[in-house]
């Protein structure tokens, strides 16, 4: 059979297996169509990217040999998402047996007929992958990842020119490796940013229902982050759940016209948190006894080891 025969079977057998909505096209057409070395979803929950992933990453074992890589943030979490639930084992239904060879589920491994296989597993062992040479990989949960599973598998990716898709809700705070992958997501086109309302078969009302749950508990930006796929700080599980970038963030020449006024009657404050593995952040303060009000002025936030 010819290539483009070939290709066409697998592509019929997978539509067989799952029919795809719109906004989840537009990923697919960024990772095969493109053909896009990053592709990135930020994304509400339920909107469907375990479909995507284990759709990604069964068409890219049926037609282009080679080795792929399923990682949760954890192994035992990756087992309860993927495995367990034989989202991956038996996505193809009837058509499996016609190219999957073996199931390994104490490696929790598929290798197909064609030499290909698909690994579920998580990160937080990242030195055990450092010279591995994957051919494509999908990063799920990506905001519980440790940035030092990025340094140990980034450089792999140069060995075949690997596609890395990322997955998952967006992040609370601001990780600095994060936001790195989200701009070079952007750059290059693969960055997408979809709430749960757009795959069609999430009840509405349903959805009405848990934003008014959600806002009558006070925890709006959770409806925010989860639902709506928005890059939103606060709610009433952070560390300073009133905290308004609107009210609290002034430019800088207006907070030094502020301190000037009393400058002497400050304590002036430096917070050091000395990581010895990871960053070396400090912040700068200053603190008014008599007006009980208190100036974050600066940070630094140290990456280098040197």
């Amino acid at each position: 059979m010819s290539a483009q025969l070939q290709l066409a079977a697998v592509l019929r057998d997978l539509g067989a297996a799952w029919s795809p909505h719109d906004t989840q096209r537009q990923v697919l057409s960024a990772l095969f169509s493109k053909r896009l070395p990053l592709v990135m979803g930020e994304n509400g929950r339920k909107w469907g990217k375990t479909e995507i992933q284990v759709y990604t990453l069964s068409r890219w074992a049926m037609t282009r040999p080679g080795a792929y890589y399923y990682f949760a943030p954890f192994a035992k979490q990756g087992r309860e998402i993927l495995w367990e639930p034989q989202r991956l084992q038996t996505f193809l239904g009837d058509n499996a047996k016609r190219y999957i060879d073996s199931v390994s589920d104490q490696d929790m491994r598929v290798t197909f007929r064609n030499g290909s296989f698909i690994k579920v597993d998580g990160t937080e062992n990242y030195n055990a992958y450092r010279g591995v040479n994957p051919h494509g990989i999908v990063i799920d949960e990506f905001k519980d990842h440790r940035y030092q599973f990025w340094e140990a598998m980034e450089p792999n990716l140069a060995t075949h020119q690997a596609t890395a898709l990322w997955a998952g809700t967006p992040s609370e705070t601001d990780e600095p490796f994060i936001a790195k992958i989200t701009s070079q997501a952007r750059e290059c086109g693969g960055y997408f940013n979809f709430p749960t309302e757009c795959n069609p078969h999430i009840s509405k009302e349903w959805l009405a229902t848990k934003r008014r749950q959600l806002y009558d508990l006070g925890d709006g930006a959770v409806w925010e982050r989860e639902y709506m796929a928005r890059r939103v700080h606060g709610g009433s599980g952070a560390i300073i759940p009133m905290f308004n970038r609107g009210r609290h963030l002034v430019p800088h020449d207006d907070l030094i016209e502020l301190i000037r006024r009393d400058w002497h009657k400050f304590e002036w404050i430096i917070t050091c948190d000395p990581g010895t593995a990871s960053v070396f952040a400090v912040l700068l303060s200053c603190y008014n006894p008599y007006r009980k009000t208190i100036y974050h002025l600066d940070c630094l936030y140290l990456e280098s080891q040197s």
